[in-house]
């Protein structure tokens, strides 16, 4: 399993990898916009705090059964 840094780096390289192939100079923008703030989720800071948690958030929760 990718480590949370590995996943964030990863999403980064895709989403620049899809702004090098972009026709239109909005979707270049958009995907730059989004490769960036993957990789602001590497460096954790204050600004960042909130975009953590809003990640933990969308994970799933596991149930943990008690059997007697």
């Amino acid at each position: 399993m990718l480590q949370t840094s590995d996943f964030f780096q990863n999403e980064a390289t895709r989403c620049r990898d899809k702004a090098e192939s972009a026709a239109r100079k909005d979707d270049r923008e958009f995907w730059l916009n989004l490769a960036s703030r993957w990789e602001g989720l590497l460096r954790p800071n204050d600004e960042n705090d909130a975009d953590l948690e809003a990640v933990r958030a969308l994970r799933p929760q596991r149930t943990v059964k008690k059997f007697r």
